[in-house]
């Protein structure tokens, strides 16, 4: 890699794992919250 902070194909997927337990804990504290955080945007009902 450029900056030479991923040498070894474990180090990126300990990355992809850590930014996926981040995004799981978002979508927990969220949903504890209240929050109404779609997953993904809603269907447009007008056509």
């Amino acid at each position: 890699m450029s900056l030479g902070i991923i040498d070894h194909p474990l180090d990126l997927l300990l990355i992809e794992a850590a930014v996926a337990v981040m995004v799981v804990q978002a979508m927990l504290v969220h949903r504890l919250s209240g929050t109404s955080y779609p997953l993904w945007d809603a269907p447009s009902s007008g056509r």
